[in-house]
């Protein structure tokens, strides 16, 4: 009998602890995939803020100010990170290098707050979007005769352009 109660015992400890080990393990998984989540949309939205300013309409010519083909994020072929911007309709303007002949999927509902995504890519991965609504400067014809300088002029709600940027999330998973 004293060796059934301390069996017993030992086993309700034991089961315990194991319990408790992965009560444990789950919840510091689930932190650390929630802060890397973070961390990785927080570069999203960095590289859509870095190019959302430097977007500019020339008449009907889009502009991307950086030299964003020169840039390691949209270079990498191993951990490729994408950008393509288009009109309102749909009409692809400008796109990163490495996307080829390939598109991003066009963003449902742009606003002009940053959106994240998840979706399906190539082989199997999972591919994380930042997308919105981007209101590019328009430099103005006339020139400023004291300073000489141009007056830069926001565009309007028609002529906003839609971001998306992509990178693949497989790495975090």
């Amino acid at each position: 009998m004293r060796r059934s109660l301390q069996l017993r015992l030992l086993l309700g400890v034991v089961s315990a602890m194991v319990v408790l080990l992965a009560v444990v393990s789950a919840s510091v998984y689930v932190g650390f995939r929630q802060t890397l989540f973070t961390q990785f949309d927080g570069i999203l939205r960095a590289m859509v803020e870095v190019l959302a300013v430097s977007v500019e309409l020339d008449g009907d010519q889009v502009d991307v100010e950086l030299e964003v083909q020169r840039m390691a994020e949209f270079n990498n072929p191993g951990l490729p990170m994408n950008y393509q911007l288009w009109r309102q309709d749909g009409t692809a303007v400008a796109k990163s290098p490495l996307l080829g002949l390939a598109d991003l999927a066009f963003p449902l509902n742009p606003g002009p707050a940053v959106r994240f995504d998840s979706l399906d890519g190539p082989a199997g991965s999972v591919i994380r979007v930042a997308s919105c609504l981007v209101y590019p400067k328009i430099e103005d014809a006339t020139q400023n005769q004291e300073e000489d300088k141009a007056d830069l002029v926001i565009a309007s709600d028609d002529q906003a352009l839609v971001l998306a940027v992509s990178r693949d999330l497989t790495e975090v998973y």
